[in-house]
């Protein structure tokens, strides 16, 4: 008993020595879809709406895989984009030993 009462009293007393750190508020503020493009704009991390385009073709793949998609399908949103491979044809994605994917309606 002595040494439980011991352990919690140096506990307690070093908890009332430690040095104490101030906490800085969190502010939320709303932000508008404006305010959210400027932010990443001065960040660098929006793209060019025409690169985007030159990148973009009919049929995505990933680098990890075999399988080709279409863009609407629901496995390209687990497919990181900078693991993506755009082609303008199914005949270009299987030429490069790619196969449609089993899950992918219209393939």
């Amino acid at each position: 008993m002595g040494v439980i009462l011991i352990s919690l009293i140096s506990f307690a007393a070093g908890r009332l020595t430690a040095p104490k750190t101030e906490k800085q508020a969190i502010s939320i503020e709303k932000l508008g879809a404006s305010s959210f493009e400027n932010i990443i704009s001065s960040q660098g991390l929006q793209a060019s709406s025409t690169q985007k385009k030159k990148t973009q073709g009919l049929f995505v793949a990933s680098k990890n895989s075999t399988k080709y998609y279409l863009p609407t399908c629901a496995g390209v949103k687990r497919i990181k984009e900078e693991n993506k491979i755009w082609f303008n044809s199914k005949e270009e994605a299987e030429g490069l030993g790619y196969t449609p994917a089993s899950n992918c309606p219209g393939l």
